[in-house]
């Protein structure tokens, strides 16, 4: 209400102003447009007059319309009091101007941009001339302005368009909506929660404001009373005037303002009171605050006072690393800091509520880092400072074998749960070490001591002892300890291949004294029963020298000593090499013990000695018998030959004579029975030294017994044919020598002779008119020993029959096969018996006897089944039937005729399985090379049983029969069939069969002959058996092309491939397909390519190729570590010797250049170059240094004649080819 009575009083003075300025002047008549009249007269008059009002804004534009018609006088406007001129421009007023067209008498005033004092009234002139009247007209221009944005005032701050927190107790709240600079005064309206209200009736002191009417609106007040309203309110103030609806904008502007009414929040709140992390790790810590408070307060993180001070800058404020959120009518604030370090250790934390920008509240928590030490030292106990883990360099301690030493590592201040470890570090092997552990705890800190005792020992020496703490940042602190201690152990080793090795004058050995250990490296020297021959230099570790063998030094020792200054009372002795010559038996004795005349009868026990005397090393003894013209035990039949058995020595004794002769007995217990008689035995000395001297001795047995009868026929049975008589054999043997006699005086008994004393032949004569019949004769024989009776028993028989042969073959296709016996005709009415006797070949069963109606079964893995039979069915005849004959069968099958237990004839049958020919593959050649207008041989080996029939033909034409023949055989034996080329020419060659066929089937083979040419390309490359440093590389071998191949073996590793390649030449020594050549000398865990090619005077195949991969070389194939610094030794050494070679070979070339270069600058002025041309023959390289542009000449010989060869070289620099030609 006070501000539209305001309006209302401003309105009313304005109009009164203009009605006084109205009623001082005179009324001016004005203008109106072109009448009738006017046209018809042509007078000037408006055709368009301006409106009588225009309506604007400041900052718009306006254009007031004039027009004339029938113009003869001049325009201008004028603008309140002031004309403005004729000049369409109005340079005066530069916002003005006249507008529209000239030509038609249009001058539109034309203000822009227009201005609040543009206001006023404005008129259209036209100046009279003559007859034409005066024309005027005015009109009034309203400029109106827009105010400005309202904005709401409380307790004299702007709070537009916010959220005011204000206290509910208050008792009033004043509100002001505040707009300035509007025309005309702009009208307020207040919403509140979107209804239309007035102000509450409270008292509120606050003086209302006043604005000028010109320039400024007053402003709207609105008072409420918050105690009976809700939380919040949302009240609106809304402007609006004529400038506001003449823009093409908003017709009104609004502008607003939340109010909530406050509340408390809670208290602050950590989950835990410290938190402990890892040095260098993220930190995260949560704060919450429930209930949030209205407005919401703020929780912020801050250091505490005393903890600011040791906080990084970057850490200074933790606005950046906080996270703030709102759940659950809670506000949450994480704190997360990517990286804490140690000087953050033992610091405060706080989360502080900050409530209508004061901290009301504040909680803390402690933060902890656990971190190493940062340095950790060494002390001897109760010692000085030894090592520290801030030194770069290492500290060395020397120390002394078989002490104790007591170490203590003490850590700088540290916080967490960390524990000193000791490590004791050799030979790349880590041992833990048992320490005891003391802790010292100060208010945030930790410090610790460890205590380890260590007993020194040579083999520490170069260890390291480590004192650590912490598993991710770990500080160490390390001493490197040098043992000084002696030596334990000298190695002696010699070129002697056994440590029981003799030797003999003039031998040369290489003895070596090598020292592992001692530190310092102490001083070497060689002796010979004490007498020194070598001593170390310059602190060697090892020391060697040759020694040549005498007779002195027989039975010497060679050892080494040490010693070293820094041990004056400690020596330390190698091993003894002990020297030994050998000497061959001074003299070998064989005697009797028992009984010593060397006379034993049969089956009594006998000693018998064999000394050896001076031998050197102890020599092998061995006893054995020569049985000679002796019978076997069972007194069947003698033995002629003799015989050589091992024997078995009772005891053996070795003894001195003296300190460099030994002697060795051997002792000899046995029972010889009369058999043995006139036997020897040898006592052989084997001494290893010397193994092709054999020497020996030997002794006679002479054995003593009664008389032995032999008689020659099967159960001592004489058979004899009616009216012959026969003289029979009687073998007697005894010692001494034994008289015969026959107690029947019909039958004479003679002498014939005495082989040996003991062995005599005597005959036994039965003439055909003796009267024996069948009985028995008994002979007597007897000698000082005793005497000895055997009778002997004599029948007659009718006849006798010749041993017959017959041959039969028979076929594996038959089931059965019989072979058929009969017995002689004159035997019809005798007693007559068959037995087969059987011989196999494959001697499944040898010397079977069968009779009639007996059968032979075979077994094998499944069964058993019957194999042979013999059939009776007739008087006169036998058969032998085979069932499922086989290759086994051959053999000798005899058919024995008896009557009464006599045989009276006999026939043989050789048994001859009839089997298929097959010819022997011993080659897959199917090519025969042959030189035209030469002689050659083709041949074709195969095996036959019986008959066969061989044919050879051409070009597979069975029909076109070159040669034939038959031939039969009756063993497995390889057999032989060729054809013969004389002269060969281009007609003969092509392909040959040989063909060989009998009842039982055929075999063929085939070959070609053809000229010589290049061999065939080797095929299946493959590696086989592969090793660290070797392989065994195997392929199939072709057609050799009709001469001497061989084959050329490349291989190289796959980096070096394209330019180094090793080559080998293998000649084969058989026609075997596969052949095979193993690799050596390759470098383990390498892949390898290889290249197999055929060559022979023609020229050379392709290769076949293949590639390998070696193994790992992998420690387990060594030893010990001693051997590993063997093998790196030798390494070092061939490296050396490498180099050195290379060194005298490169001065070798560069004296022969400046010898070449010295002597062709006499001859020519111009540089040329040198060339070697290596030759390879016979797998060996020779080579030749040549100038260039000379000319050459090689004569390569053998053992049938010379062939030279000349050949120029050129000055070019490139290759010169010399033709090399093996005709020869």
């Amino acid at each position: 209400m006070p501000s539209r009575l305001a309006w209302l009083i401003q309105w009313w003075l304005i109009s009164f102003t203009n009605l006084c300025r109205l009623g001082g002047a005179k009324v001016i008549v004005q203008s109106s447009q072109c009448s009738p009249e006017d046209i018809e007269k042509r007078l000037q008059c408006f055709r368009e007059t301006p409106q009588d009002k225009y309506e604007s804004i400041v900052n718009d534009t306006v254009v007031m319309r004039c027009a004339v018609d029938n113009q003869h006088g001049r325009v201008q406007w004028r603008a309140k009091e002031v004309t403005m001129g004729f000049d369409r421009a109005i340079p005066a007023k530069p916002r003005f101007r006249i507008t529209g067209d000239a030509s038609r008498s249009e001058y539109f005033l034309t203000i822009y941009p227009i201005q609040f004092s543009d206001n006023g009234d404005y008129e259209c002139q036209v100046e009279p001339i003559k007859h034409h009247p005066l024309l005027r007209r005015r009109t009034h221009l309203f400029v109106y302005k827009k105010p400005s944005f309202p904005y709401i005032v409380y307790n004299s701050k702007n709070v537009s368009n916010m959220d005011i927190l204000i206290d509910q107790q208050k008792k009033c709240i004043h509100l002001e909506c505040i707009s300035k600079h509007g025309f005309p005064i702009p009208t307020y309206s207040w919403i509140v929660d979107n209804k239309f209200l007035e102000s509450f009736n409270c008292k509120d002191n606050s003086n209302e404001s006043r604005s000028d009417p010109s320039y400024k609106s007053p402003p709207s007040h609105f008072k409420f009373n918050p105690s009976k309203l809700q939380d919040q309110l949302l009240v609106e103030c809304i402007i609006s005037n004529r400038a506001l609806a003449l823009d093409s904008g908003p017709s009104s502007y609004r502008t607003f303002v939340q109010i909530r009414f406050q509340k408390r929040p809670g208290m602050p709140k950590i989950p835990q009171d410290k938190v402990t992390v890892n040095d260098r790790d993220s930190l995260r810590v949560s704060c919450s605050l429930s209930p949030p408070g209205l407005p919401k307060a703020l929780l912020e993180w801050k250091w505490s006072n005393e903890s600011i001070k040791r906080i990084p800058l970057a850490y200074f404020s933790l606005r950046q690393y906080s996270v703030k959120t709102t759940e659950n009518n809670r506000i949450v604030n994480v704190l997360n800091l990517p990286v804490v370090g140690i000087e953050m250790h033992a610091t405060n934390l706080l989360c502080q509520s900050v409530y209508l920008n004061q901290s009301i509240a504040n909680v803390s928590v402690f933060i902890m880092i656990n971190f190493t030490p940062r340095k950790l030292e060494i002390y001897f106990a109760n010692g000085p400072l030894l090592a520290s883990s801030e030194q770069k360099d290492f500290s060395i301690l020397p120390v002394k074998d078989g002490e104790i030493y007591f170490f203590k590592c003490q850590t700088s201040e540290y916080y967490g749960n960390f524990t000193i470890s000791w490590e004791f570090q050799r030979n790349s092997q880590m041992m833990i070490l048992e320490d005891d552990i003391h802790w010292k705890e100060n208010k945030n800190f930790f410090t610790q001591t460890s205590s380890v005792e260590l007993k020194v020992n040579s083999a520490m020496h170069s260890s390291i002892l480590i004192c650590h703490v912490g598993e991710v940042d770990k500080v160490s602190a390390s001493i490197h300890l040098e043992v000084l201690y002696f030596p334990r152990v000298i190695n002696i080793s010699s070129s002697i291949v056994h440590p029981d090795s003799y030797l003999t004058v003039g031998d040369e050995i290489q003895v070596n004294c090598t020292v592992g250990d001692g530190n310092p490296i102490p001083d070497l020297a060689m002796y010979i029963d004490g007498i020194q021959i070598v001593k170390s230099k310059f602190s060697m570790r090892a020391i060697s020298t040759r020694i040549i063998i005498e007779r002195k030094h027989d039975q010497c020792r060679i050892y080494c000593q040490a010693h070293s200054q820094h041990f004056p009372h400690m020596i330390v002795k190698s091993k003894y090499i002990n020297l030994s010559l050998a000497l061959l038996p001074r003299e070998v004795i064989v005697k009797y013990i028992h009984p010593k005349n060397g006379v034993v009868e049969s089956g009594q026990r006998q000693t018998i000695s064999c000394t050896v005397t001076g031998s050197n090393p102890e020599p092998v003894i061995s006893w054995r018998l020569k049985l000679c013209q002796t019978v076997t035990k069972q007194f069947k039949e003698i033995k002629k030959s003799c015989q050589l058995q091992d024997m078995k020595t009772v005891y053996s004794n070795f003894s001195f004579i003296n300190h460099k002769e030994s002697q060795l007995t051997s002792v000899l217990k046995w029972q010889p029975s009369w058999i043995y008689h006139n036997s020897t035995v040898i006592c052989k000395v084997y001494n290893y030294h010397f193994p092709q001297k054999i020497i020996q001795n030997s002794i006679d047995i002479n054995v003593v017994f009664r008389p032995k009868i032999f008689f020659n026929h099967r159960e001592k049975k004489i058979k004899l044919v009616k009216g012959e008589g026969k003289t029979f054999v009687i073998d007697v043997i005894a010692n001494p020598e034994e008289d015969l006699i026959c107690v029947n005086s019909s039958v004479t008994i003679t002498l014939i002779k005495r082989i040996k004393p003991f062995y005599s032949k005597w005959n036994l004569s039965i003439d055909n008119s003796t009267d024996v019949k069948r009985g028995r004769l008994l002979i007597v024989a007897s000698n000082t020993m005793g005497r000895t009776s055997t009778f002997i028993q004599v029948d007659i028989i009718a006849c006798h029959s010749d041993v017959q042969q017959e041959t039969v073959h028979v076929s594996l296709s038959s089931i059965t096969n019989i072979v058929t016996c009969s017995h002689p005709s004159d035997l019809d009415n005798r007693n007559v018996t068959f037995l087969w006797s059987l011989r196999r070949m494959d001697h499944n069963f040898i010397e079977t006897i069968l009779g009639c109606n007996r059968g032979l079964y075979f077994n094998n893995a499944t069964s058993r089944y019957l194999k042979l039979f013999v059939k009776c069915s007739k008087e006169d005849s036998t058969d032998l039937v085979f069932y499922y004959i086989s290759q086994g069968d051959n053999g000798r099958y005899v058919c024995n005729v008896t009557v009464d237990g006599l045989l009276v004839a006999s026939t043989k049958y050789i048994l001859s399985i009839l089997m298929q020919p097959e010819i022997v593959k011993y080659q897959s050649i199917r090519k025969f090379g042959c030189d035209a207008l030469s002689n050659c041989s083709v041949s074709c080996l195969f095996t036959l049983s019986g008959p066969a029939d061989i044919h050879w033909f051409k070009d597979g034409n069975d029909s076109r029969i070159l040669y034939s023949t038959n031939i039969t055989s009756n063993s497995s034996d390889v057999i032989e069939t060729a054809i013969f080329f004389a002269n060969i020419s281009d007609a003969q060659f092509g392909k040959y069969s040989c063909e060989i066929s009998n009842e039982a089937g055929k075999d063929i083979w085939t070959v070609e002959v053809v000229e010589p040419t290049l061999p065939d390309k080797p095929t299946d490359c493959t590696v086989k058996s592969i090793e660290t440093t070797f392989a065994t590389i195997f392929w199939q071998q072709g057609f050799d092309g009709g001469k001497l191949q061989i084959f050329k073996i490349q291989w190289a590793t796959d980096y070096k491939r394209d330019t180094s390649w090793h080559s080998e030449f293998l000649k084969p020594s058989n026609r075997t397909q596969s052949l095979s050549y193993l690799i050596k000398d390759l470098n383990p865990n390498s892949s390898y390519s290889i290249k197999i090619s055929a060559s022979n005077i023609f020229g050379e195949s392709e290769s076949c190729t293949s590639s390998f991969q070696t193994k790992a070389f992998t420690m387990s194939s060594l030893s010990s570590t001693d051997r590993i610094i063997d093998q790196q030794y030798l390494k070092v050494l061939a490296y050396t010797l490498a180099i050195c070679s290379l060194a005298i070979l490169l001065i070798i070339i560069i004296t022969g250049l400046l010898k070449v270069n010295s002597s062709m600058k006499d001859r020519r002025s111009l540089h040329h170059k040198s060339m070697t041309h290596f030759i390879s023959l016979n797998n060996r390289l020779y080579s030749s240094m040549i100038e260039d542009n000379k000319d050459i000449s090689m004569i390569f010989t053998n053992r049938i004649s010379s062939s030279p060869e000349n050949s120029r070289l050129n000055d070019s620099g490139r290759d010169s080819l010399v033709n090399i030609s093996d005709n020869a």
